[in-house]
Protein backbone atom coordinates (compact mmCIF):
# COMPACT_ATOMS: atom_id res chain seq x y z
CA UNK A 1 0.00 0.00 0.00
CA UNK A 2 1.10 3.49 -0.49
CA UNK A 3 0.83 6.43 1.51
CA UNK A 4 1.18 10.41 0.91
CA UNK A 5 4.52 12.09 2.37
CA UNK A 6 4.18 15.51 3.72
CA UNK A 7 7.43 17.73 4.71
CA UNK A 8 6.85 21.15 6.87
CA UNK A 9 3.79 21.27 4.86
CA UNK A 10 4.00 20.40 1.44
CA UNK A 11 2.96 17.24 0.00
CA UNK A 12 6.70 15.75 -1.17
CA UNK A 13 6.06 12.29 -2.57
CA UNK A 14 4.67 9.01 -1.43
CA UNK A 15 6.31 5.71 0.20
CA UNK A 16 5.28 2.42 1.24
CA UNK A 17 3.34 1.53 3.92
CA UNK A 18 6.04 -1.09 5.36
CA UNK A 19 8.06 1.71 5.11
CA UNK A 20 6.96 3.85 7.85
CA UNK A 21 8.92 2.55 10.85
CA UNK A 22 12.08 3.40 9.03
CA UNK A 23 10.73 6.54 8.05
CA UNK A 24 9.92 7.54 11.27
CA UNK A 25 13.00 6.60 13.09
CA UNK A 26 14.94 8.47 10.18
CA UNK A 27 13.08 11.87 11.00
CA UNK A 28 13.32 11.08 15.22
CA UNK A 29 17.51 10.89 14.42
CA UNK A 30 17.31 14.12 12.58
CA UNK A 31 14.90 15.62 15.09
CA UNK A 32 11.91 15.82 12.90
CA UNK A 33 8.10 15.42 14.66
CA UNK A 34 6.08 13.08 12.70
CA UNK A 35 2.28 12.46 12.55
CA UNK A 36 0.65 9.70 10.96
CA UNK A 37 -3.13 10.41 9.57
CA UNK A 38 -4.80 7.31 9.45
CA UNK A 39 -7.71 9.07 7.67
CA UNK A 40 -5.73 10.96 4.97
CA UNK A 41 -3.00 8.23 4.23
CA UNK A 42 -0.53 10.87 4.96
CA UNK A 43 2.75 10.68 7.19
CA UNK A 44 3.07 14.60 8.43
CA UNK A 45 7.15 15.82 8.89
CA UNK A 46 7.70 18.91 10.84
CA UNK A 47 9.31 21.13 12.76
CA UNK A 48 9.56 20.03 16.65
CA UNK A 49 9.72 23.94 17.42
CA UNK A 50 6.30 24.52 14.85
CA UNK A 51 4.43 27.50 16.24
CA UNK A 52 7.18 28.15 19.71
CA UNK A 53 7.02 31.94 20.30
CA UNK A 54 9.97 33.98 20.15
CA UNK A 55 8.97 37.94 21.07
CA UNK A 56 11.31 40.54 19.79
CA UNK A 57 11.34 43.85 21.63
CA UNK A 58 13.34 46.75 20.40
CA UNK A 59 14.08 50.52 21.71
CA UNK A 60 16.35 53.25 20.59
CA UNK A 61 17.93 53.51 16.76
CA UNK A 62 14.34 55.67 16.17
CA UNK A 63 16.07 58.21 13.75
CA UNK A 64 17.92 55.63 12.04
CA UNK A 65 16.91 52.55 9.31
CA UNK A 66 18.04 50.12 12.02
CA UNK A 67 15.08 48.63 13.82
CA UNK A 68 13.04 47.56 10.35
CA UNK A 69 16.67 46.40 9.22
CA UNK A 70 16.73 44.84 12.64
CA UNK A 71 13.51 43.57 12.23
CA UNK A 72 13.70 42.00 8.68
CA UNK A 73 16.80 40.69 9.35
CA UNK A 74 14.87 38.62 12.07
CA UNK A 75 12.27 37.41 10.20
CA UNK A 76 14.35 35.99 7.56
CA UNK A 77 16.72 33.79 9.98
CA UNK A 78 13.95 32.36 11.64
CA UNK A 79 12.11 31.45 8.12
CA UNK A 80 12.88 27.80 8.13
CA UNK A 81 12.68 26.77 11.76
CA UNK A 82 9.16 26.54 12.54
CA UNK A 83 8.99 29.38 15.56
CA UNK A 84 7.09 32.43 14.76
CA UNK A 85 8.25 35.82 15.45
CA UNK A 86 5.89 37.87 17.49
CA UNK A 87 6.78 42.07 18.23
CA UNK A 88 6.23 45.37 20.34
CA UNK A 89 2.48 44.95 19.20
CA UNK A 90 2.01 41.04 20.61
CA UNK A 91 4.00 42.05 23.65
CA UNK A 92 1.23 42.24 25.89
CA UNK A 93 -0.21 38.43 25.03
CA UNK A 94 3.02 36.54 24.49
CA UNK A 95 5.16 38.32 27.55
CA UNK A 96 6.23 34.96 29.88
CA UNK A 97 5.36 32.29 27.45
CA UNK A 98 7.84 32.56 25.04
CA UNK A 99 11.66 33.47 24.42
CA UNK A 100 12.24 37.05 24.30
CA UNK A 101 14.97 38.96 23.52
CA UNK A 102 14.81 42.81 23.74
CA UNK A 103 17.39 44.28 22.06
CA UNK A 104 18.48 48.31 23.22
CA UNK A 105 20.43 50.44 20.33
CA UNK A 106 22.07 52.58 22.44
CA UNK A 107 25.39 55.55 22.07
CA UNK A 108 27.88 53.19 23.70
CA UNK A 109 30.52 51.82 22.31
CA UNK A 110 30.19 48.30 24.32
CA UNK A 111 28.16 45.43 23.31
CA UNK A 112 26.36 44.35 26.76
CA UNK A 113 24.29 40.87 26.58
CA UNK A 114 21.85 40.24 29.79
CA UNK A 115 20.92 36.60 30.33
CA UNK A 116 17.72 36.21 32.48
CA UNK A 117 19.12 32.39 33.09
CA UNK A 118 23.03 31.74 33.58
CA UNK A 119 22.66 28.74 31.82
CA UNK A 120 22.19 30.86 28.14
CA UNK A 121 25.26 32.38 28.63
CA UNK A 122 27.93 30.01 27.47
CA UNK A 123 26.02 29.73 25.13
CA UNK A 124 25.98 33.17 24.14
CA UNK A 125 29.55 33.41 24.50
CA UNK A 126 30.24 30.67 21.94
CA UNK A 127 28.79 32.34 19.22
CA UNK A 128 28.69 35.95 19.90
CA UNK A 129 32.46 36.50 20.75
CA UNK A 130 32.92 35.49 17.34
CA UNK A 131 31.89 38.52 15.50
CA UNK A 132 32.56 41.01 17.58
CA UNK A 133 36.93 40.22 17.69
CA UNK A 134 37.06 43.74 16.12
CA UNK A 135 35.01 44.89 19.20
CA UNK A 136 36.48 43.73 22.32
CA UNK A 137 33.88 45.89 24.98
CA UNK A 138 31.34 42.64 25.05
CA UNK A 139 29.80 41.88 28.73
CA UNK A 140 27.87 39.44 29.84
CA UNK A 141 26.11 39.10 32.61
CA UNK A 142 22.97 37.54 34.52
CA UNK A 143 19.76 39.41 36.01
CA UNK A 144 20.67 37.54 39.45
CA UNK A 145 16.71 36.75 40.64
CA UNK A 146 14.88 34.19 38.36
CA UNK A 147 12.12 36.14 37.29
CA UNK A 148 8.80 35.13 35.83
CA UNK A 149 9.01 38.13 33.22
CA UNK A 150 11.03 39.58 31.45
CA UNK A 151 13.58 39.21 28.36
CA UNK A 152 15.17 36.21 28.00
CA UNK A 153 18.30 38.03 26.63
CA UNK A 154 18.51 41.50 26.73
CA UNK A 155 21.33 43.24 24.35
CA UNK A 156 22.46 46.83 24.14
CA UNK A 157 23.91 47.14 20.67
CA UNK A 158 25.65 50.85 19.39
CA UNK A 159 22.92 51.88 17.19
CA UNK A 160 25.90 52.55 14.23
CA UNK A 161 27.50 48.88 14.80
CA UNK A 162 28.56 47.92 11.66
CA UNK A 163 28.25 43.68 12.73
CA UNK A 164 24.82 44.10 13.00
CA UNK A 165 23.74 41.59 10.68
CA UNK A 166 26.72 39.24 11.67
CA UNK A 167 25.98 39.55 15.16
CA UNK A 168 22.56 38.81 14.76
CA UNK A 169 22.82 35.69 13.07
CA UNK A 170 25.35 34.40 15.31
CA UNK A 171 22.94 35.08 18.05
CA UNK A 172 19.92 33.05 16.89
CA UNK A 173 22.45 30.35 16.30
CA UNK A 174 22.65 30.78 19.91
CA UNK A 175 19.18 31.40 20.80
CA UNK A 176 18.85 27.75 18.52
CA UNK A 177 21.23 25.73 20.08
CA UNK A 178 19.83 26.72 23.39
CA UNK A 179 16.38 25.66 22.26
CA UNK A 180 17.59 21.67 20.68
CA UNK A 181 20.33 20.96 23.26
CA UNK A 182 22.35 18.18 21.84
CA UNK A 183 19.75 17.14 19.38
CA UNK A 184 21.39 16.70 15.65
CA UNK A 185 18.61 18.84 14.20
CA UNK A 186 18.88 19.34 10.34
CA UNK A 187 15.32 21.26 10.38
CA UNK A 188 16.44 24.70 11.80
CA UNK A 189 18.05 25.30 8.42
CA UNK A 190 15.60 22.99 6.15
CA UNK A 191 16.72 19.52 5.93
CA UNK A 192 16.35 20.27 2.09
CA UNK A 193 18.91 22.87 2.22
CA UNK A 194 21.45 20.62 4.26
CA UNK A 195 20.88 18.01 1.82
CA UNK A 196 21.75 20.48 -1.35
CA UNK A 197 25.11 21.96 0.85
CA UNK A 198 26.83 18.83 1.74
CA UNK A 199 25.61 16.02 -0.49
CA UNK A 200 27.05 16.52 -3.53
CA UNK A 201 30.71 17.12 -2.66
CA UNK A 202 32.84 19.31 -1.04
CA UNK A 203 33.54 22.67 -1.77
CA UNK A 204 36.20 22.34 -4.39
CA UNK A 205 33.51 19.46 -6.25
CA UNK A 206 30.63 22.45 -6.46
CA UNK A 207 32.01 23.34 -10.02
CA UNK A 208 32.35 19.79 -11.46
CA UNK A 209 29.32 17.95 -10.52
CA UNK A 210 28.12 14.77 -11.54
CA UNK A 211 28.24 13.64 -15.25
CA UNK A 212 25.92 11.16 -16.87
CA UNK A 213 27.83 9.82 -19.80
CA UNK A 214 26.52 9.53 -23.35
CA UNK A 215 26.82 6.67 -25.96
CA UNK A 216 29.96 7.48 -28.17
CA UNK A 217 29.22 6.10 -31.48
CA UNK A 218 32.56 7.43 -33.00
CA UNK A 219 34.82 4.59 -34.40
CA UNK A 220 37.27 3.06 -32.29
CA UNK A 221 40.33 4.58 -31.93
CA UNK A 222 43.68 3.68 -30.72
CA UNK A 223 44.29 4.98 -27.50
CA UNK A 224 46.82 5.10 -24.67
CA UNK A 225 46.48 2.38 -21.82
CA UNK A 226 44.82 3.88 -19.05
CA UNK A 227 44.79 2.58 -15.16
CA UNK A 228 41.21 2.53 -13.32
CA UNK A 229 42.63 2.96 -9.52
CA UNK A 230 41.57 5.17 -6.61
CA UNK A 231 41.90 5.70 -2.59
CA UNK A 232 40.07 6.85 0.46
CA UNK A 233 40.29 8.49 3.68
CA UNK A 234 38.24 9.46 6.56
CA UNK A 235 38.13 13.07 7.63
CA UNK A 236 36.27 13.50 10.70
CA UNK A 237 35.98 16.05 14.06
CA UNK A 238 34.55 14.62 17.33
CA UNK A 239 32.08 16.77 19.36
CA UNK A 240 31.06 15.70 22.63
CA UNK A 241 27.71 16.54 24.19
CA UNK A 242 27.35 18.53 27.18
CA UNK A 243 27.60 15.49 29.82
CA UNK A 244 30.09 13.77 27.97
CA UNK A 245 28.28 10.16 27.60
CA UNK A 246 27.54 10.71 23.61
CA UNK A 247 29.64 11.60 20.86
CA UNK A 248 29.10 13.03 17.34
CA UNK A 249 31.64 12.42 14.76
CA UNK A 250 31.16 14.63 11.49
CA UNK A 251 32.44 12.97 8.72
CA UNK A 252 34.04 12.75 5.59
CA UNK A 253 34.68 9.89 3.46
CA UNK A 254 36.78 11.13 1.20
CA UNK A 255 37.25 9.34 -2.62
CA UNK A 256 40.00 10.09 -4.97
CA UNK A 257 40.61 8.92 -8.58
CA UNK A 258 44.87 8.20 -8.87
CA UNK A 259 44.40 6.58 -11.91
CA UNK A 260 43.90 7.57 -15.60
CA UNK A 261 40.43 6.42 -16.58
CA UNK A 262 37.38 8.07 -15.05
CA UNK A 263 35.53 5.76 -12.30
CA UNK A 264 31.59 5.83 -12.14
CA UNK A 265 29.44 4.69 -9.64
CA UNK A 266 30.54 3.97 -6.28
CA UNK A 267 29.21 1.53 -3.82
CA UNK A 268 30.76 2.18 -0.04
CA UNK A 269 30.16 -0.25 2.64
CA UNK A 270 31.13 1.01 6.03
CA UNK A 271 31.47 -1.40 8.70
CA UNK A 272 31.01 -1.10 12.56
CA UNK A 273 32.59 -3.44 15.34
CA UNK A 274 31.10 -4.09 17.20
CA UNK A 275 27.76 -3.85 15.47
CA UNK A 276 25.04 -1.81 16.92
CA UNK A 277 27.79 0.98 18.73
CA UNK A 278 27.45 3.37 15.96
CA UNK A 279 24.36 5.09 14.60
CA UNK A 280 24.99 6.72 10.99
CA UNK A 281 22.83 9.71 10.47
CA UNK A 282 23.43 12.97 8.22
CA UNK A 283 23.45 12.90 4.67
CA UNK A 284 22.27 9.17 4.09
CA UNK A 285 18.81 8.64 2.71
CA UNK A 286 16.56 5.41 3.31
CA UNK A 287 15.51 4.61 -0.48
CA UNK A 288 12.15 5.30 0.55
CA UNK A 289 12.61 8.98 1.30
CA UNK A 290 14.83 9.52 -1.84
CA UNK A 291 11.86 10.52 -3.78
CA UNK A 292 10.75 12.80 -0.77
CA UNK A 293 14.08 14.54 0.04
CA UNK A 294 16.63 13.99 -2.81
CA UNK A 295 17.70 17.14 -4.39
CA UNK A 296 16.69 17.39 -8.11
CA UNK A 297 19.51 19.39 -9.98
CA UNK A 298 19.74 19.83 -13.32
CA UNK A 299 20.87 16.20 -14.55
CA UNK A 300 18.80 14.24 -12.04
CA UNK A 301 18.78 13.75 -8.23
CA UNK A 302 21.98 14.20 -6.15
CA UNK A 303 23.19 12.87 -3.37
CA UNK A 304 23.57 9.54 -1.39
CA UNK A 305 21.06 6.47 0.04
CA UNK A 306 21.29 3.15 1.76
CA UNK A 307 21.50 0.25 -1.02
CA UNK A 308 18.84 -1.65 0.52
CA UNK A 309 15.57 -1.43 1.95
CA UNK A 310 16.23 -3.50 5.05
CA UNK A 311 19.56 -1.14 5.83
CA UNK A 312 18.79 -0.45 9.31
CA UNK A 313 18.09 -4.15 10.44
CA UNK A 314 21.63 -5.24 8.40
CA UNK A 315 23.47 -2.37 10.12
CA UNK A 316 21.97 -3.35 14.00
CA UNK A 317 23.07 -7.06 13.30
CA UNK A 318 25.97 -7.21 11.12
CA UNK A 319 27.51 -3.52 11.80
CA UNK A 320 27.03 -2.83 7.62
CA UNK A 321 25.75 -0.13 6.05
CA UNK A 322 25.62 -0.29 1.95
CA UNK A 323 25.56 3.20 0.51
CA UNK A 324 25.34 4.09 -3.34
CA UNK A 325 25.06 7.65 -5.20
CA UNK A 326 21.28 8.43 -5.60
CA UNK A 327 22.16 9.00 -9.22
CA UNK A 328 24.90 8.54 -11.67
CA UNK A 329 28.35 10.03 -10.35
CA UNK A 330 31.67 10.03 -11.70
CA UNK A 331 35.51 10.54 -10.57
CA UNK A 332 37.50 11.89 -13.18
CA UNK A 333 41.20 11.47 -13.04
CA UNK A 334 43.09 13.11 -10.47
CA UNK A 335 39.44 14.66 -9.04
CA UNK A 336 37.44 13.53 -5.56
CA UNK A 337 34.48 12.92 -4.73
CA UNK A 338 32.88 11.05 -1.77
CA UNK A 339 30.59 11.35 1.25
CA UNK A 340 30.78 14.43 2.93
CA UNK A 341 29.52 15.59 6.46
CA UNK A 342 27.38 12.34 7.85
CA UNK A 343 27.00 11.64 11.50
CA UNK A 344 28.17 8.85 12.97
CA UNK A 345 26.88 9.05 16.90
CA UNK A 346 28.04 6.91 19.55
CA UNK A 347 27.92 6.49 23.49
CA UNK A 348 30.59 6.49 25.94
CA UNK A 349 32.09 3.08 25.77
CA UNK A 350 32.38 1.27 29.25
CA UNK A 351 35.45 -0.67 27.92
CA UNK A 352 36.92 -2.10 24.80
CA UNK A 353 37.41 -0.39 21.27
CA UNK A 354 34.62 0.69 18.33
CA UNK A 355 36.14 0.24 14.79
CA UNK A 356 34.69 2.19 11.75
CA UNK A 357 35.69 1.01 8.56
CA UNK A 358 34.96 1.76 4.54
CA UNK A 359 35.33 -0.43 1.46
CA UNK A 360 34.98 0.88 -2.13
CA UNK A 361 34.17 -0.98 -4.65
CA UNK A 362 33.60 0.35 -8.65
CA UNK A 363 31.83 -2.60 -10.31
CA UNK A 364 32.16 -1.76 -13.78
CA UNK A 365 35.71 -1.23 -13.62
CA UNK A 366 36.48 -4.06 -11.19
CA UNK A 367 38.10 -1.69 -8.73
CA UNK A 368 38.22 -1.88 -4.74
CA UNK A 369 39.68 -0.57 -1.98
CA UNK A 370 39.81 -0.24 1.24
CA UNK A 371 39.84 3.62 3.26
CA UNK A 372 43.18 4.12 4.13
CA UNK A 373 42.78 5.07 7.67
CA UNK A 374 39.75 3.56 10.23
CA UNK A 375 37.96 5.76 13.05
CA UNK A 376 38.56 3.97 16.50
CA UNK A 377 38.18 5.35 19.51
CA UNK A 378 38.16 4.07 22.68
CA UNK A 379 38.20 5.67 26.76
Amino acid sequence: MKVNVSYLGKEKGIADFSSLPSLILFCSRHGLDTTWSREEKTLFIDSPQKNRILLLTMEGGEDSDVLQETSCIMKELLKNSGIVLKTENDQQEYEGTGFHVHLKFTNSEDIVITCKKSEIIPVIQKHCRKTVSSRPYVFFKTDGAQQKSGPSICCEIPVNFNGLEEFLIQMQAAILEHFIGSSELLNWVGLETVVELFSSGSPEKKKKRQQKRTPDNRPAEVKPQVNAEGEAYFNYTIHPQSNNEKYTLITDLVIKNTGTAALHNPIVCIRVDPPAQVEIGGQILPPEMVEVLAVQGTEGAQGWQYANDDWLQEGYEKGVFWIRPIDTLSINPEEIGGIYQFHLNFDKLEKGTCTVEAFVYFREQDVTFKAMNDISFAF
